[in-house]
């Protein structure tokens, strides 16, 4: 009687369990029927906002936690320029430009397998090597670039630092489209050295942070693709590698929609309780 019985309670969680099944087999089903380009983007969303969670769990505990210095000369020389916060948020559009750029789907994953990657190691570091970033008062909020700068330090706690992910995760993204879409790869590394300068000038990060931010990028690259994106560029017709570069404005259509999204908040009023500075 018990085995009956058991046997019973088993075929009933199956019955219960199909309907989610289905949903999963559906859902999977209507992946597959949307456009490449689609696929790639929700791919790549996804892993990134996996990256992030990391980032900011790790950025709310410790937020109070005490850490090292690493301002030298330049650092104190390099005045602090809030008109550069849009070129800091440049990075949020260079992260999601693989999605737009590197059409084979092998060479995508293992790109953000290099974030994921890079992710790990900043961590390692951020556990046992915290530096904490001093960071100026913001004076005002009532012009854009001040007020920008606000929400980026009431977002960003000031740890995390060494090594700077902006720094490096932007460097890796420019080496991995330089050499699959030159004409991508100039525009992406403009942007990753604009966005490079933007941590120092709006007091994110020290200078030491983000040079080793961009070694992380670099070797990260090297370490993990350059060899299998320049074997696969020489096997395969670059259309079946990366689509046409002109795909890529996708990246700066969003890029503005954004800035006008925060531009419009800033518009309506909003803003938030004063920053002072943290020493």
């Amino acid at each position: 009687m018990k085995w009956v019985a058991a046997t019973g309670a088993v075929c009933k969680a199956a019955k219960d369990l199909r309907p989610v099944a289905v949903k999963k087999w559906h859902a999977v089903a209507l992946f597959h029927k949307l456009p490449e380009l689609a696929q790639n983007f929700i791919i790549t969303i996804s892993v990134l906002l996996i990256v992030a969670g990391m980032y900011w769990v790790t950025n709310s505990i410790w937020a109070d936690r005490p850490g090292i210095s690493l301002a030298f000369a330049l650092d104190h020389a390099i005045p602090f320029l809030p008109w550069t916060a849009p070129g800091y948020a440049l990075y949020y559009a260079i992260i999601i430009l693989p999605a737009f750029t590197i059409r084979q789907r092998q060479l995508l994953l293992r790109t953000l397998i290099g974030f994921v990657l890079m992710s790990l190691v900043a961590l390692v570091f951020f556990a046992l090597f915290p530096v904490r970033m001093a960071r100026p008062g913001i004076p005002t909020q009532e012009y854009f670039f001040y007020w920008a700068a606000a929400l980026t330090y009431i977002l960003d706690q000031p740890v995390n630092c060494f090594p700077s992910l902006h720094a490096a995760d932007a460097v890796f993204v420019a080496a991995c489209t330089w050499v699959l879409s030159r004409r991508v790869g100039i525009a992406a590394a403009v942007a990753a050295g604009i966005v490079v300068l933007s941590t120092i000038t709006l007091k994110q990060h020290y200078v030491a942070d983000t040079a080793a931010g961009v070694l992380l990028g670099f070797a990260t690259y090297y370490g993990l693709c350059h060899r299998k994106f320049h074997n696969m560029r020489g096997q395969m017709p670059s259309e079946n590698l990366t689509y046409p570069p002109r795909t890529a404005f996708w990246v700066l259509r969003l890029y503005a929609l954004m800035v006008l999204f925060f531009w419009l908040l800033f518009q309506s009023g909003l803003r938030f309780e004063p920053v002072l500075p943290n020493n």
